[in-house]
Formats: structure tokens, C-alpha cells, sequence
């Protein structure tokens, strides 16, 4: 099998629901060397990500609540945007989400002050 043929079998499995290491084909290329170690750490990981995802509770919305949603967005289109004074930043949003920026907690290199120290640090 291979390496498109693994991942797209992986795939498959985890949108089924079931478990890839219980997969009879996937449980044997898992055993084929190093090809196989990484795929079964893909499949390991991916199946992380589908258990976020499955246990993730849908947001529902009334036809009311989805009426509100339509009309801000509606309303905001013809907003202009805020002039963008350092494009590489995150942008930040006027949501009522708690957000941190990420680099609030890190020291920042900028232009001319670079050193392979300070990155790796960063």
C-alpha cells in the first residue's frame, strides 16, 4: 500500500467511527517498518483530532438567532476597515471571545536585531 493509499485508508476509518489499529489492513502496514511507525502515528494523531472534533458540541441556533447572525453580517459588510499599521501581527478581533495574542508573552525580534539565540528563545 502506499503512502497516499495509508493515509487515504486512515481517512476512511476515522470517518467511519472505528478505530485504525483495529482496521486489518492498517493494523499490518503499521508493522511494515518505518513507513509503517509513521503512519500509525498519523493515524494516532489524527484520531486525536476526530475525538476533539466528535465530542465538539454543535452551537444551535434558532431561526431568530440565525436572523440576528445574517443581518450583523449584513450590516458590516459595507464597514470599511481600519487602516493596518503592522500587517504581520495577528489580527484582533471586536468579538466578545477572550483572546490573547500570542506573542504578548514572548519577546519579539524585530528588523536589524535579529540573532540565533533570540529566535530560538522567541
Amino acid at each position: 500500500m502506499s503512502a497516499e493509499e495509508l493515509e487515504r485508508r486512515i481517512h476512511e476509518v476515522l470517518d467511519a467511527g472505528r478505530a485504525p489499529e483495529e482496521d486489518p489492513e492498517l493494523a499490518e502496514a503499521f508493522r511494515e517498518g518505518e513507513r509503517g511507525r509513521e503512519a500509525a502515528t498519523l493515524a494516532e494523531e489524527l484520531g486525536q483530532v476526530d475525538a476533539w472534533v466528535r465530542g465538539w458540541e454543535p452551537v444551535t441556533l434558532s431561526d431568530d438567532g440565525f436572523a440576528a447572525l445574517a443581518a450583523r453580517v449584513e450590516q458590516r459588510l459595507d464597514e470599511s476597515l481600519a487602516p493596518i499599521d503592522d500587517p504581520t501581527l495577528p489580527p484582533v478581533f471586536d468579538d466578545e471571545d477572550s483572546w490573547r495574542r500570542p506573542k504578548d508573552e514572548a519577546e519579539v525580534a524585530r528588523s536589524g536585531e535579529y540573532a540565533l539565540d533570540a529566535l530560538t528563545q522567541a
